[in-house]
């Protein structure tokens, strides 16, 4: 039962809640505006990530997510930024304000997450990664992991805390992900775009 309470699937995440055209009684999340603008370093950014993308998990019952996110880290330290995920496949939203960003290999972001507005009870924060394989069809498609989702305490024997899962990096993160089975480790988009600067 672990994996049912701890995570939710991405679209890496997007956190996101953009409408969902299949249904006319679509579940619909409260606007906040979440910027997907390219962001360039300078005007006091050390790290960007933005993304706005649909994922479709290819397992016996097809699981469909749309994820947005904005996040910055800027020169002085400080983490600004939000994300939003809509499951399209369960009907409901999680918007989130970005805590912590960490960038490496230059193409690849972690996002940690505390959720300030959500359908699902007891979850506070929620953890994924993303990759910017580049632009264009001569680049394979971005990436993103399950999206991962938290309470204050952790929910089962073994589970690694909210402090922990922060601090973790990329590598450490999707190994953690994998080692209690959610395979495959990251996804292809369907449609949409992430950027990592």
């Amino acid at each position: 039962m672990k994996t049912l309470y701890a995570i939710v699937l991405l679209a890496f995440v997007g956190l996101a809640i953009l409408g969902c055209t299949e249904s006319t009684d679509q579940v619909v999340a409260p606007v906040e505006k979440v910027s997907t603008v390219s962001l360039d370093k300078g005007d006091g950014i050390l790290h960007s990530a933005t993304g706005n993308l649909s994922l479709e998990m290819p397992h016996a019952e097809p699981y469909k997510c749309h994820i947005v996110f904005n996040a910055i880290e800027h020169k002085d330290g400080s983490i600004s930024g939000t994300a939003r995920v809509f499951d399209q496949t369960g009907g409901f939203w999680i918007n989130g304000k970005v805590l912590d960003l960490k960038v490496d290999n230059g193409n690849r972001a972690k996002l940690s997450c505390r959720i300030t507005n959500s359908q699902l009870e007891f979850f506070t924060y929620l953890f994924f990664v993303a990759v910017d394989n580049g632009e264009g069809k001569a680049f394979p498609p971005d990436q993103a992991s399950w999206v991962y989702i938290v309470g204050d305490t952790p929910s089962w024997d073994g589970e690694p805390s909210y402090e922990e899962l922060i601090e973790m990096d990329s590598d450490e993160f999707l190994s953690f992900t994998q080692s209690i089975g959610l395979e495959p480790v990251m996804y292809e988009y369907l449609n949409g775009n992430i950027q990592v600067r």
